[in-house]
C-alpha cells in the first residue's frame, strides 16, 4: 500500500498511512506506521526526548516494517486482530 504520508525522526523517513479500522463494531479513523518507527521513538522502552512523545501520540498502531508492501486491507485485518 502506498504510504498516505512520511513522518520524518532523526533523518530517517516513516511511512504512515490513514486508515479505517474497525474495534467492537465502530469504526475509527487511525494513523498507523511501522515498528522501526516505534524503536527509534522508544529505544529500550523509554521516549528518545518530547518530540518522539508527541510522534508517539499521533499514532494509533505499529504495523511490522514488511507489511508496507501489503494491501489496505490486510494491514487492517492484521490491526484488528492484533488489537
Amino acid at each position: 500500500m502506498k504510504p498516505t504520508s512520511i513522518i520524518e525522526y532523526r533523518g530517517k523517513e516513516y511511512p504512515m498511512f490513514s486508515l479505517q479500522v474497525s474495534i467492537d463494531g465502530e469504526t475509527l479513523d487511525a494513523d498507523v506506521s511501522v515498528k522501526s518507527l516505534d524503536e527509534a521513538l522508544c529505544p529500550n522502552g523509554n521516549f528518545a526526548d518530547e518530540l518522539a512523545v508527541e510522534i508517539d501520540n499521533t499514532i494509533f498502531f505499529f504495523i511490522p516494517d514488511d507489511m508496507v508492501d501489503k494491501s489496505e486491507d490486510e494491514i487492517i485485518k492484521f490491526i484488528e486482530e492484533n488489537l
